[in-house]
């Protein structure tokens, strides 16, 4: 039974709008310095605490690492999913209460709306959006904001 209302939340147009997914993205990071070299010559651990689940992560570094360095780190051990759209790719877009406040009027509004199609690649994690003007707001959104929509899932319900 569970697989089945799954599958008809999945395809149903409004259990998307109203459930759109906003992720808990908050991380903090600190850095552990001082500690005795490792045979690999690492005197330090980056630490990557998740504010929304509290999982800490540690990764052994130098000391001397730079940003460019520890971008790579984070990118490289955080779990991050990465989510790649093309121009022509329909979304979902997640209706923030700051960005979208005329949207927000009560709190059991819908949280997402959509499809809209993507217009152009800005980079990996900025897009422009064919939005409507009526939203009065910048047609670029960063990739945490979109979700992909699949066509097959706006069939109606039998």
């Amino acid at each position: 039974m569970r697989k089945t209302v799954e599958k008809v939340c999945s395809s149903c147009i409004t259990c998307k709008q109203a459930k759109s997914k906003e992720l808990h993205n908050g991380l903090s990071m600190d850095f552990i310095l001082g500690l005795p070299r490792t045979k690999k010559g690492r005197d330090s651990i980056f630490v990557v605490v998740h504010r929304f689940s509290k999982m800490a992560h540690f990764i052994p570094c130098h000391k001397t690492y730079d940003a460019t360095h520890v971008a790579d780190l984070f990118f490289s051990r955080s779990g991050r999913r990465q989510v790649i759209f093309e121009p022509g790719d329909w979304v979902w877009v997640h209706l923030r209460k700051e960005r979208f406040p005329n949207q927000w009027k009560f709190k059991l509004d819908p949280r997402g709306d959509g499809p809209f199609q993507v217009i152009e690649r800005i980079n990996d994690n900025a897009y422009h959006i064919d939005l409507p003007g009526e939203y009065n707001v910048s047609s670029s959104f960063n990739v945490s904001d979109l979700f992909p929509f699949d066509i097959s899932d706006s069939r109606p319900l039998e």
